[in-house]
C-alpha cells in the first residue's frame, strides 16, 4: 500500500499581509508652506509614542508638495493632494476619510508637537474613557506664530467662560 502524500499551501509571507492599522492618525493639513510642513512632521517624528501615520493632505500647493519625497523622508506618512483648492476643513476631511487609526490628531503644518504629545494624550485618554475629544496645546512658529497663539488662547478663554470646566487632576479640566 502506498502512503498518501499530502500538499500543503505554502505558507502565508508576511510581505502579502496588510500592516496592521496604527493607533493614532495624525492629519497634517497643507498649502504653499513646504518648509513648515517639513518642520511639523520632524516633530511627529520625534514623538516618543511610535505607533502613528502622518495623512498630509496637500490642498493645492503651487507647485504642488511632491509626495515621493515626503514619503522618503517620512515613511510613516502619506500624501494626497487636492487639485484644486478647497480650504483647511476640507483638507482636513479628506484626511479623516483617508486615516486608517483608531484616534484622529490634527496638526496644522505651521505646529509643532512636543515629543511626549501623543503619549500624553492617549494616556488621558485611555484613563479616562468618558472622553471623546481631548483638546491640548501646541507651539507655534513661522511668520505668524504669534497672531495664531494669542487668537488661540482668546479663544480657549472665551470657550472655557462660556463652558465653565470641572477639574479633574493638574492641568486637566473636563
Amino acid at each position: 500500500m502506498n502512503p498518501k502524500t499530502t500538499v500543503l499551501p505554502p505558507p502565508l509571507q508576511a510581505a502579502s499581509a496588510a500592516p496592521a492599522p496604527p493607533r493614532v492618525s495624525v492629519i497634517v493639513p497643507t498649502h504653499n508652506r513646504l518648509p513648515l510642513l517639513e518642520e511639523a512632521l520632524g516633530s511627529i517624528e520625534a514623538q516618543s509614542f511610535i505607533d502613528w501615520e502622518a495623512v498630509v493632505v496637500d490642498d493645492a500647493s503651487t507647485p504642488a508638495i511632491d509626495g515621493r519625497s515626503v514619503i522618503a523622508r517620512y515613511p510613516r506618512a502619506r500624501v494626497h493632494t487636492h487639485h484644486s483648492s478647497q480650504g483647511g476643513a476640507a483638507a482636513k476631511n479628506t484626511g479623516i476619510a483617508m486615516a486608517r487609526g483608531e484616534i484622529l490628531a490634527f496638526l496644522d503644518d505651521d505646529d509643532l508637537y512636543d515629543p511626549r504629545y501623543l503619549a500624553c494624550a492617549l494616556d488621558i485618554l485611555d484613563r479616562y474613557a468618558d472622553i471623546d475629544v481631548l483638546f491640548m496645546g501646541v507651539g507655534w512658529f513661522g511668520k505668524d506664530a504669534q497672531r495664531s497663539e494669542r487668537a488661540h488662547g482668546e479663544s480657549l478663554a472665551r470657550t472655557l467662560a462660556r463652558a465653565p470646566p470641572e477639574g479633574v487632576e493638574r492641568s486637566l479640566v473636563r
